[in-house]
């Protein structure tokens, strides 16, 4: 296993999510079976995902993105990971949920939000004190499609 450095790169790498109180591990959107072809829909909830622009396009982060997929199915990623994740209190798992991971989290919108509604949109992007994600209590986070 070795230290967490050495851990951390077995897995690909942890990005610094600026806008959570965390760090993070995901892969790329476009590895999401139905999303990356809801996104190509106008009008469909995946149509203008933000894991399909801005930061999440640079190639570097596409290099990160690739990187893990590779790594995913060692034998020791498992063991890797928990090393590389150090105890945080608390970690972001992906992005974007991708083909075969059971959703935690869904999005709206239009209506009511499936379960507790996130409310970084309305804190400009930010989890702030917000640990609602965290929160074994709650089901289901909606993010709003804003």
């Amino acid at each position: 296993m070795g230290t967490v450095k050495q851990a951390t790169l077995a897995v690909g790498g942890l990005s610094n999510t600026s806008k959570m109180p965390c760090k993070s591990w995901g892969i790329s959107a476009k590895q999401c079976k139905t999303g990356s072809k809801l996104a190509k829909i106008e009008g469909t909830i995946c149509n203008g995902c933000y894991a399909l622009k801005g930061a999440y396009v640079w190639p570097v982060v596409e290099r990160a993105h690739a990187r893990r997929l590779e790594l995913i199915n060692t034998s020791s990623w498992s063991d890797n990971m928990v090393t590389a994740i150090n105890n945080a209190p608390f970690f972001r798992w992906f992005f974007a949920p991708p083909k075969g991971f059971k959703l935690t989290s869904t999005s709206h919108k239009h209506g009511d939000p499936i379960g507790q509604e996130c409310i970084a949109y309305k804190q400009d992007n930010e989890c702030r004190d917000c640990r609602a994600c965290w929160d074994s209590e709650v089901q289901n986070i909606s993010y709003k499609n804003h």
